[in-house]
Parts: structure tokens; sequence; C-alpha cells
């Protein structure tokens, strides 16, 4: 799909994680591994997570921050912005994939 941001992950060592997709798909990668998620059971659950459901929430994230500084911006505005935000030629084994890693550090 050409206007969706597609989200591969990647491990503790920037490596493309052996669970992802990968390919011209993938816009841009996002930690996936060993990630500390809520979980059921309580308001306080959570537990560590591996997957592209972790990284997809990352970039969700930093695509919400960007909406509450300029909520007037394009979808292709956040869409630039995203990509310029991420590091190049970081992730290990892209697999073919843009090699784009985003990282924002929790506030």
């Amino acid at each position: 799909v050409s206007k969706a941001i597609t989200v591969a992950a990647t491990d503790s060592t920037d490596t493309r994680a052996s669970y992802s997709n990968y390919g011209s798909c993938v816009d841009i990668f996002a930690p996936g591994s060993q990630i500390n998620s809520s979980w059921i059971g309580s308001n306080i659950a959570t537990k560590v997570l591996n997957g592209t459901s972790m990284a997809t929430p990352h970039v969700a994230g930093v695509v919400a921050e960007m909406l509450q500084s300029t909520p007037t911006a394009t979808p292709q505005t956040i869409s630039n912005n995203l990509l310029n935000q991420a590091s190049n030629n970081v992730v290990k084994n892209p697999s073919g994939s843009p090699n784009r890693l985003l990282y924002k550090s929790p506030q």
C-alpha cells in the first residue's frame, strides 16, 4: 500500500529481527525486540514482548508527537519528516529493505 508507512523490527544490536518482514515493501525499521509493554490482568501489568507489533507503535508514537506539534501537517509531510528523522545505514542485515532506523528515547 503506497500510502501506508510499513515498519520492520530490529533487535537490541540494530540487526533486522529474524521474525520481521523485509524487502522493498518496508519503509522504516524501529526497535521491536525485548520491549517492555502493557499487558493483560491489571492496570499495571507489563510483559517483555518481541515483534513488529512492538516496532510499529514506536513509529506511531513519533508520528503522534509530530502531529501534536504541527496539527495541520499533511500525511506526506509527516512521512517525509519521519524518514528524515531516521538514521541511515545502521541496520545490520536489512535484506533489501531501505536501511533507515527510527529511534526515539522515552521521555
